[in-house]
């Protein structure tokens, strides 16, 4: 995430690292500055969340599927 800050000019606190997993997308993000969701729609289940209390795996946000990340981000008009 450095090196696409420096790159092309990302900034981390505009950046969310959306992922399915706990223990890679979320860590990965966690670890690189970064905000995370976790989308329940994949490898990770509610109860997984709910059990992670504290460490680089605990997600800053979470959605019951990817068809909501758009909403979530203010990325959709109404429609």
């Amino acid at each position: 995430l450095d090196i696409l800050e420096e790159s092309h000019g990302m900034k981390k606190s505009r950046a969310v690292m959306i992922g399915d997993r706990l223990d890679t997308d979320i860590r990965f993000g966690r670890k690189g500055g970064v905000d995370t969701c976790v989308v329940l729609t994949g490898c990770t289940t509610r109860r997984q969340v709910s059990k992670v209390l504290w460490g680089s795996n605990v997600p800053h946000y979470g959605l019951e599927s990817f068809a909501e990340v758009g909403k979530a981000l203010g990325c959709l008009g109404e429609q």
